[in-house]
């Protein structure tokens, strides 16, 4: 195996969270990298690795995330990923008491589980959002994606880590925008890579949630934008995130190493 050309994918955790050494010691021998956001392949870079790197964004089966045109529930947030901090769940809690007097109707189904699970169930009761709140916990494919289309707006509010971690190019989020549903996220992660503030999404500082609460009134307050905004994700999900896309991508990078 010590002559045989490999190639190594990277993700978030992989680069952001892993000191430059590491991640050297890590992809010594590699023939090429494949990066899935432009910030995961600088880092890259930027340790000092020496092997060419390709940047190959995650792809989605779009015949199963068909766009819908269908009313959607009033006043519903839906959030989806592991209950970790780096994924800023805390902030969105923070941020639902500023919406409760211009939209009574808000819920939000808080979908995943992990290490942050009892901490938010704490904060939950503590902010008097019982009610207001499902924590719905771990569930399949299938029933987020029909949560993803019954949604006003979808939030990922992510940050970044003291050790650097943060979130790449969640799934979640192109899954939301190939469903037609709206989405609110930080600048935290790579998600700058796919979303334009106020073209396909809405995009917030991290660790702000009284700007992340007028962002997602904003969605709430305006049917118009929400549609502008869906129309717009879709056909940028359609043009670059499909997956028989970016399996041609993942291809011609196979095909370099080959011939290398």
């Amino acid at each position: 195996w010590a002559h045989r050309p490999w190639i190594c994918a990277v993700h978030a955790n992989d680069v952001f969270a892993q000191s430059p050494r590491m991640l050297r010691q890590r992809l010594v021998g590699a023939r090429r990298i494949v990066a899935c956001s432009s910030r995961a392949a600088a880092a890259v870079r930027d340790a000092g690795v020496t092997a060419p790197v390709d940047v190959v964004p995650h792809g989605l089966p779009l015949e199963k995330f068909p766009c819908s045109a269908a009313p959607r529930q009033a006043g519903a947030i839906v959030a989806i990923g592991r209950l970790e901090p780096k994924k800023g769940f805390d902030l969105l809690l923070e941020a639902l008491p500023r919406l409760r007097s211009a939209f009574p109707e808000t819920r939000l189904r808080l979908v995943g589980w992990g290490s942050q699970a009892q901490p938010l169930l704490r904060r939950v009761r503590r902010l008097g959002l019982q009610g207001w709140v499902d924590m719905s916990g771990w569930q399949d494919q299938a029933t987020v994606r029909a949560w993803l289309r019954e949604a006003s707006v979808c939030v990922l509010p992510s940050r970044v880590m003291p050790n650097g971690d943060r979130d790449g190019m969640a799934n979640v989020l192109l899954e939301a925008m190939a469903l037609g549903t709206p989405v609110v996220t930080t600048t935290a992660g790579a998600a700058g890579e796919a979303i334009r503030d106020g073209v396909n999404g809405l995009l917030v500082p991290p660790d702000d949630p009284e700007t992340l609460a007028r962002a997602i009134g904003r969605l709430l307050a305006d049917a118009g934008l929400c549609r502008r905004l869906a129309l717009a994700a879709r056909a940028t999900v359609e043009v670059r995130f499909d997956l028989r896309q970016t399996a041609r991508q993942w291809s011609r990078v196979l095909r370099k190493t080959i011939d290398a």
